[in-house]
């Protein structure tokens, strides 16, 4: 199976069964852009919304992404590559049947770490701050003007209860 048609398989796999708090948008001029939004739902992200782009490879699954945040989250760098085991700082521990929503459950579980400050990306923060950017995620993410085009949160399943007027 070639790129496309497994990224496709997979996108439509995630279109049928999502994930609880990650959206996730292939970029309609690049299949190998995926725009993900990470809705924190456990402490200190809780309410937050994470931006973030995962690049896949052109040789995908054969060889691993790069992913990065957009979003200040206090855990990483924003716009610029995070070092996982599941991306391209570790081509060694890369295995072909990781999925794009394999790999960003792992992301968030890494994000939630918090214990590997010392992992290319990450910065250190206090955890009232990460309290403060998951406050201030979304009108961040509003300054940019593709940002309610890639996510329409006011028409999402996924999330619940929530009351957001992106054009503020």
């Amino acid at each position: 199976m070639n790129s496309v048609k497994r990224i496709n398989k997979e996108y439509r796999n995630i279109l049928k069964d999502p994930l609880e708090n990650i959206i996730i948008k292939i970029n309609e001029d690049n299949i190998y852009e995926i725009n993900f939004l990470i809705i924190g739902n456990t402490l200190p992200y809780t309410d937050g919304y994470y931006w973030g782009l995962l690049k896949l490879d052109h040789n995908f699954p054969w060889k691993p992404p790069s992913i990065h945040l957009k979003t200040p989250n206090g855990r990483f760098h924003i716009d610029k590559d995070i070092c996982f085991n599941n991306t391209n700082f570790h081509i060694e521990d890369w295995n072909p049947s990781w999925t794009i929503k394999t790999i960003l459950l792992g992301f968030y579980s890494f994000m939630l770490e918090d214990n590997n400050n010392d992992t290319l990306g990450a910065i250190k923060t206090t955890y009232e701050e990460k309290i403060e950017y998951a406050k201030n995620s979304l009108e961040y993410n509003k300054t940019f003007n593709n940002f309610e085009k890639i996510f329409d949160l006011k028409n999402h399943k996924n999330i619940k209860n929530i009351d957001i007027d992106l054009n503020e």
